[in-house]
């Protein structure tokens, strides 16, 4: 048995690594009816510990509420939000996780209308002279 320990001054129980910086601006790679791909710049602060994910988070036009879109589980700078809805417009930004928890998001994206990237052509009958 040991003798206890006395401390000059108070001691404070600290997790030793920081949450990681804001990860760069997301911008739009590519898209469909229901889903948009993003990619993004790495935080130039990790907190001292590595990253080992990130939160992708939408919100919809006019909404102040940000919901998760993805978690990725992969120090990766790209990802893809899913589940959207066609039509509808979106922001979205992107949050950095270490061992000490989440980081500050990213600055959001441009408001994105969610379309079809690629459509059958139409041809209107009705006016071609035969």
């Amino acid at each position: 048995e040991s003798d206890p320990l006395d401390a000059c001054e108070p001691v404070i129980a600290k997790n030793p690594y920081d949450p990681p910086g804001q990860p760069g601006t997301p911008t739009v790679k590519d898209w469909d009816k229901d889903r948009v791909e993003l990619a993004w710049e790495s935080p130039k602060k990790d907190g001292g510990s590595p990253i080992t994910g990130y939160l992708i988070e939408k919100k919809r036009k006019g909404s102040v509420q940000w919901t998760k879109a993805a978690l990725l589980d992969d120090n990766v700078n790209s990802g893809k939000a899913t589940g959207l809805e066609n039509g509808e417009t979106y922001q979205f930004r992107v949050t950095a996780i270490n061992e000490a928890g989440l980081g500050t998001p990213s600055d959001e994206t441009k408001p994105i209308l969610i379309k079809p990237r690629r459509m059958a052509p139409k041809i209107d009958r009705r006016n071609l002279i035969s």
